[in-house]
């Protein structure tokens, strides 16, 4: 007889940044109007999003 392990995440899911940590989710994040005014421009300047900017800066 063989068990399956419950704890093991399945080898063919998406992975967060290769750390198999499983599929990628939604995440909302609320900032005031000058944040989105600064980010925006930011994002404008290096020729990116307001999303990819966002996500640039919880990378680092």
């Amino acid at each position: 007889m063989s068990e399956s392990n419950a704890n093991t995440p399945p080898t063919s899911a998406a992975s967060a940044n290769g750390l198999s940590y499983g599929p990628i989710k939604p995440l909302a994040v609320k900032h005031n109007e000058s944040t989105r005014t600064q980010l925006n421009i930011i994002a404008q300047l290096n020729d990116r999003t307001v999303t990819d900017e966002v996500r640039l800066a919880i990378e680092a």
